[in-house]
């Protein structure tokens, strides 16, 4: 892993550029390389290994140009010259990056994408529709500063025949993406309910054998409307607070529902974070649900019920009845604290 900062003295500075000078020189030995702050000065430096990255097979770039704040300095393009340097990497599976401000890659080849902020949706969509091998996608994570992109109509939709799992943040690629593969679905639009509804449309379009749906912050509402054209779902993971994850408890119960939809009703493991206090309330509502699911025929009872929460100490005696009522109906319970 090699890191810069801005804070370095000149004569550091120049130490710090010796010693990224030496690990250029030994590119044909790579497996593992992490850069981390690198200016686009220095990209220069690293277009000597074009050519030289044969046993490549896992790749982090963190242009620091890229972590600025939209609306205040943009970022430098890279150059044309650059741009091309980690093209020739046939054995390149894993890629982390910072943005797609550089999308030369050997992207047949590629695994496991991470991109870190979204700002330029057509090299994406070009880079994607290349990727072949893609099992893993995630896009958006710590991405906050930057308003969020929603792609609705690309120009030629992107299938993805290998991806497994996808997990968005912010932004929304739906519309650009089918994935016929995908078992896998993380999603976290900040509860912007009309982003959070275009879920159903992509399910439909990739006729995917959809098993695990994680929703953070999302609407209850909207989550009953995604959870109705993915009847064969196994797994569901809530993350909100205490508000969003009791309303999401109620539409789980079996009890609660008007006339005869049920949701969810392969569902056999339920994870929730949750960002609030675990007290009576929500430890009520759990065992009636968890009860409602173990005796109504129309749905598979739960197998696993993974709670994570804030609460320094959740409400003892409630908890030990959600734990008899899970032992009664064989439903393994685990109680931990989120971060842990």
């Amino acid at each position: 892993m090699f890191k810069l900062s801005a804070f370095y003295y000149a004569d550091e500075y120049a130490y710090v550029v010796d010693i990224l000078d030496a690990l250029i020189t030994q590119s044909m030995r790579w497996l593992t390389a992490q850069f981390y702050s690198v200016p686009a000065t220095e990209l220069r430096r690293l277009h000597y290994v074009k050519g030289r990255i044969p046993l490549l097979q896992s790749f982090v770039f963190m242009r620091s140009e890229d972590f600025w704040p939209l609306g205040t300095v943009e970022p430098l393009p890279v150059d044309e010259r650059f741009a091309g340097t980690f093209e020739q990497s046939p054995s390149l599976k894993r890629l982390q990056l910072s943005d797609i401000t550089i999308s030369k890659f050997h992207w047949t080849s590629i695994e496991s994408f991470q991109l870190r902020s979204l700002t330029d949706a057509g090299k994406l969509v070009a880079a994607l529709s290349q990727a072949t091998s893609l099992k893993v996608l995630e896009i958006g994570w710590g991405d906050a500063n930057r308003e969020p992109i929603d792609i609705d109509n690309a120009q030629g939709m992107v299938t993805l025949p290998s991806l497994k799992k996808l997990i968005l943040h912010t932004h929304n690629i739906f519309g650009a993406l089918t994935a016929p593969a995908l078992e896998h679905l993380s999603v976290n639009f900040q509860r912007r309910k009309e982003q959070i509804v275009t879920i159903p449309s992509f399910v439909h379009r990739s006729s995917c054998p959809l098993k695990h749906l994680s929703l953070w912050y999302s609407e209850p509402e909207a989550a009953v409307e995604v959870l109705s054209h993915i009847p064969g779902l196994s797994s569901l993971l809530f993350r909100d607070n205490h508000l969003g994850i009791r309303r999401s408890i109620k539409f789980l119960d079996c009890n609660t529902l008007e006339g005869t939809t049920l949701v969810a009703p392969r569902l056999k493991s339920l994870e929730m974070d949750i960002r609030a206090e675990l007290n009576t309330l929500p430890l009520t509502e759990l065992r009636a649900m968890v009860a409602s699911r173990a005796r109504n025929p129309g749905v598979d009872g739960l197998q696993e019920l993974l709670l994570r929460t804030d609460s320094t100490e959740p409400s003892l005696g409630d908890l030990t009845i959600l734990q008899e009522q899970c032992k009664q109906h064989k439903v393994k319970l685990t109680v931990g604290r989120l971060g842990a």
